[in-house]
């Protein structure tokens, strides 16, 4: 049997892609590991600061810069919205 380098060259394009997808993942679940754990510290911090009920928190674009934006149910039944900008 004749390989042809067509054959050969369209063999090694679906592992370089799997492959190139694989990396591209890793990269960006460790970005969004590191938003997640900010967000929950300053979930934390919003909790023991109002000793309140959080209610939502989520990362918004303000002003071209992310921030936490966070809502809390506060103890004389208000909500509040909370914005924290990440580091």
């Amino acid at each position: 049997m004749i390989l042809r380098y067509t054959s050969i060259k369209k063999a090694l394009v679906i592992p370089a892609i799997l492959v190139f997808g694989l990396c591209f993942t890793l990269i960006t679940s460790k970005s969004y590991a590191k938003q997640d754990s900010s967000i929950d510290i300053a979930v934390k911090e919003l909790r023991s600061k109002t000793k309140g009920k959080i209610i939502s928190a989520d990362t918004v674009l303000v002003d071209n810069v992310q921030k936490h934006r966070i809502k809390v149910l506060l103890p004389n039944g208000i909500v509040k919205v909370f914005f924290k900008a990440i580091k």
